[in-house]
């Protein structure tokens, strides 16, 4: 038995209607859609397990990253947009309470997916530490501080994109006193009073593994 594809015309021989059958011996081709059957079966189980690990990992930066209907509490009105492109996010915003300031802080990292995710749980942590327990509120010296820790972080794997590094916007507000301090890496900061779109700029540094000539100062905005 020989595997064939087979096709069929109508003609004439010597003067009589004739009907001409072509086969094609196939057994190559069949041997070639089994390996690429077999193949394909074997990348799409990857990629089973491959989202199904970034599906996991998505809950543990859901669990890493405040609470977003917490700033509610401090803000009300208030909401957060975050809507990651693959699954997982490299952008990243914290926000805590400490001594009657709020900081808040929102990063935006050039790469996506799990490099970035990785990076923002990173940048997550250092703002945490800096805020919460170290107890600084000022937003240069967090940025400052977060950076360098950022920098240590990246820089144990001697293999390291020198480029990793994100764009952020910091503020540091006191409700009591109705001030704002702002700093920024790149990121900008936009005020919106009596009907007028103010722009405060970043400074023109990475937060991350990037040199850079300089480092952010603080910004103080009064309502």
């Amino acid at each position: 038995m020989i595997p064939v594809e087979s096709s069929v015309r109508v003609s004439s021989y010597r003067g009589r209607p004739a009907i001409i059958l072509f086969a094609r011996d196939i057994r190559e081709r069949l041997i070639l859609q089994g390996e690429m059957d077999a193949q394909q079966t074997v990348v799409r189980e990857q990629n089973r397990e491959l989202v199904a690990g970034i599906r996991y990992a998505q809950r543990i930066q859901r669990a890493v990253l405040p609470d977003a209907e917490r700033l509610q509490d401090h803000f009300p009105g208030s909401f957060i947009l975050f809507r990651p492109r693959d699954i997982v996010s490299g952008d990243l915003y914290w926000f805590g309470e400490r001594d009657g300031r709020v900081v808040v802080a929102a990063a935006d990292r050039t790469g996506h997916g799990v490099p970035g995710a990785l990076l923002s749980l990173i940048g997550v942590s250092l703002f945490q530490e800096m805020v919460m327990e170290k107890g600084h509120l000022d937003p240069a010296t967090i940025f400052n501080g977060t950076r360098d820790g950022m920098i240590a972080a990246l820089g144990r794997n001697t293999e390291s994109d020198q480029r990793d590094g994100m764009n952020v916007g910091l503020v540091s507000i006191d409700r009591a006193a109705s001030t704002l301090a702002y700093a920024g890496a790149y990121g900008p900061l936009y005020l919106v009073r009596k009907g007028e779109l103010i722009e405060y700029k970043g400074d023109r540094m990475p937060w991350g593994c990037m040199l850079a000539r300089s480092r952010p100062s603080s910004v103080p905005i009064f309502a």
